[in-house]
Protein backbone atom coordinates (compact mmCIF):
# COMPACT_ATOMS: atom_id res chain seq x y z
CA UNK A 1 0.00 0.00 0.00
CA UNK A 2 0.98 3.54 -0.91
CA UNK A 3 0.83 6.86 0.53
CA UNK A 4 -1.17 9.08 -1.59
CA UNK A 5 -1.25 12.71 -1.43
CA UNK A 6 -3.96 14.76 -1.74
CA UNK A 7 -3.15 18.03 -3.67
CA UNK A 8 -5.39 21.02 -2.26
CA UNK A 9 -6.84 24.17 -4.75
CA UNK A 10 -4.74 27.32 -4.27
CA UNK A 11 -6.07 29.49 -1.86
CA UNK A 12 -7.51 26.20 0.63
CA UNK A 13 -4.72 26.11 3.06
CA UNK A 14 -6.70 25.82 5.76
CA UNK A 15 -6.26 29.81 7.48
CA UNK A 16 -6.53 33.11 6.59
CA UNK A 17 -2.92 33.97 6.09
CA UNK A 18 -0.78 32.36 3.42
CA UNK A 19 1.34 30.55 6.09
CA UNK A 20 -1.64 27.87 6.73
CA UNK A 21 -1.64 28.97 10.75
CA UNK A 22 -4.12 31.46 12.49
CA UNK A 23 -3.90 34.62 12.63
CA UNK A 24 -2.79 37.40 15.73
CA UNK A 25 -6.42 38.44 15.88
CA UNK A 26 -8.08 35.67 15.96
CA UNK A 27 -6.04 33.90 18.61
CA UNK A 28 -6.93 36.83 20.68
CA UNK A 29 -10.73 36.59 19.64
CA UNK A 30 -10.32 33.12 21.04
CA UNK A 31 -8.86 33.82 24.25
CA UNK A 32 -11.03 36.87 24.84
CA UNK A 33 -14.15 34.48 24.41
CA UNK A 34 -13.06 31.52 26.83
CA UNK A 35 -11.41 34.10 29.36
CA UNK A 36 -15.17 35.28 29.42
CA UNK A 37 -17.17 32.33 29.55
CA UNK A 38 -15.05 31.64 32.54
CA UNK A 39 -15.61 34.33 34.40
CA UNK A 40 -19.24 34.05 34.01
CA UNK A 41 -19.28 30.46 35.17
CA UNK A 42 -16.70 31.22 37.87
CA UNK A 43 -19.25 33.61 39.27
CA UNK A 44 -22.49 31.28 38.57
CA UNK A 45 -20.43 28.39 40.84
CA UNK A 46 -19.70 31.30 43.45
CA UNK A 47 -23.23 31.79 43.79
CA UNK A 48 -24.62 28.78 43.74
CA UNK A 49 -22.47 27.58 46.53
CA UNK A 50 -23.14 30.31 48.38
CA UNK A 51 -26.96 29.44 48.29
CA UNK A 52 -25.85 25.63 49.01
CA UNK A 53 -24.44 27.14 51.82
CA UNK A 54 -27.28 29.21 53.49
CA UNK A 55 -30.12 26.26 52.58
CA UNK A 56 -27.62 23.92 55.11
CA UNK A 57 -27.43 26.37 57.56
CA UNK A 58 -31.31 27.10 57.70
CA UNK A 59 -31.86 23.09 57.50
CA UNK A 60 -28.84 22.68 60.21
CA UNK A 61 -30.93 25.10 62.46
CA UNK A 62 -34.78 24.41 61.83
CA UNK A 63 -33.28 20.26 62.36
CA UNK A 64 -31.38 21.72 65.53
CA UNK A 65 -35.14 23.39 66.74
CA UNK A 66 -36.74 20.01 66.43
CA UNK A 67 -34.01 17.54 68.33
CA UNK A 68 -34.26 20.18 70.85
CA UNK A 69 -38.63 19.56 71.41
CA UNK A 70 -37.95 16.20 71.16
CA UNK A 71 -35.32 15.85 73.72
CA UNK A 72 -36.77 18.32 76.13
CA UNK A 73 -39.82 16.12 75.96
CA UNK A 74 -37.90 12.90 76.92
CA UNK A 75 -35.13 14.13 79.21
CA UNK A 76 -36.41 17.46 81.07
CA UNK A 77 -35.48 20.73 79.95
CA UNK A 78 -32.84 22.03 77.12
CA UNK A 79 -31.41 24.95 76.64
CA UNK A 80 -30.41 25.68 72.51
CA UNK A 81 -27.32 27.84 71.63
CA UNK A 82 -25.29 29.61 69.52
CA UNK A 83 -21.71 30.49 69.41
CA UNK A 84 -20.12 32.87 67.34
CA UNK A 85 -16.73 31.66 68.16
CA UNK A 86 -16.11 29.27 66.66
CA UNK A 87 -19.63 29.33 64.77
CA UNK A 88 -21.76 26.52 65.87
CA UNK A 89 -25.20 25.53 67.29
CA UNK A 90 -25.64 23.57 70.64
CA UNK A 91 -27.70 21.65 72.65
CA UNK A 92 -27.57 20.37 76.49
CA UNK A 93 -29.32 19.71 79.05
CA UNK A 94 -30.27 22.27 81.73
CA UNK A 95 -29.58 20.03 85.01
CA UNK A 96 -26.54 18.69 84.25
CA UNK A 97 -25.06 21.11 81.36
CA UNK A 98 -24.32 18.04 79.50
CA UNK A 99 -24.08 18.47 75.56
CA UNK A 100 -26.22 16.94 73.64
CA UNK A 101 -25.51 18.25 69.91
CA UNK A 102 -23.01 19.94 68.84
CA UNK A 103 -23.73 21.18 64.73
CA UNK A 104 -20.23 23.24 63.53
CA UNK A 105 -21.59 25.81 60.83
CA UNK A 106 -19.35 26.95 57.73
CA UNK A 107 -17.02 30.11 58.19
CA UNK A 108 -18.41 32.57 56.30
CA UNK A 109 -21.75 31.76 58.32
CA UNK A 110 -23.20 34.41 60.90
CA UNK A 111 -26.22 33.49 62.72
CA UNK A 112 -28.84 35.76 65.06
CA UNK A 113 -31.20 34.68 67.45
CA UNK A 114 -33.38 37.18 68.41
CA UNK A 115 -35.48 36.77 71.38
CA UNK A 116 -37.54 39.57 73.49
CA UNK A 117 -34.48 38.95 76.31
CA UNK A 118 -31.16 39.58 74.64
CA UNK A 119 -29.01 36.01 74.74
CA UNK A 120 -27.88 33.59 72.96
CA UNK A 121 -30.10 30.74 74.12
CA UNK A 122 -32.85 29.17 73.91
CA UNK A 123 -34.72 27.18 76.73
CA UNK A 124 -37.44 24.43 76.12
CA UNK A 125 -39.27 23.44 79.17
CA UNK A 126 -40.14 19.50 79.59
CA UNK A 127 -42.75 20.07 77.22
CA UNK A 128 -41.09 21.33 73.77
CA UNK A 129 -42.46 24.87 74.55
CA UNK A 130 -40.00 27.72 74.49
CA UNK A 131 -40.55 31.79 74.33
CA UNK A 132 -41.16 32.52 70.30
CA UNK A 133 -37.56 34.23 68.68
CA UNK A 134 -36.78 34.99 65.74
CA UNK A 135 -33.59 33.78 63.37
CA UNK A 136 -31.24 35.20 60.98
CA UNK A 137 -28.73 33.56 59.27
CA UNK A 138 -26.43 35.35 56.66
CA UNK A 139 -23.80 34.81 54.06
CA UNK A 140 -22.56 37.56 52.38
CA UNK A 141 -24.75 40.24 51.62
CA UNK A 142 -27.56 37.33 51.26
CA UNK A 143 -30.04 37.00 54.57
CA UNK A 144 -32.73 34.25 55.30
CA UNK A 145 -35.01 35.19 58.49
CA UNK A 146 -37.53 33.17 59.80
CA UNK A 147 -39.87 33.26 63.23
CA UNK A 148 -40.54 30.68 65.36
CA UNK A 149 -43.19 29.80 67.56
CA UNK A 150 -42.54 28.69 70.74
CA UNK A 151 -45.47 26.82 71.47
CA UNK A 152 -45.52 24.99 68.23
CA UNK A 153 -41.97 25.24 66.60
CA UNK A 154 -44.14 26.33 63.85
CA UNK A 155 -42.04 28.85 61.52
CA UNK A 156 -43.43 31.47 59.56
CA UNK A 157 -42.08 34.97 58.07
CA UNK A 158 -40.27 36.89 60.68
CA UNK A 159 -42.13 39.61 62.75
CA UNK A 160 -41.82 42.95 61.73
Amino acid sequence: MTARSVKLPSGASGGTSGGGGFTLVELLAVIVIITLTTGIVTVGLASANTSAQLRGAVAQWRTLDARARTLSRALGPVTMGYEEEPQRLQLSRVESDELLANIQLPKKVHAALVTEHPTDTIVFDRLGRTPDYDVQIMIDDRVVAWHVCGLTGYITEPRR
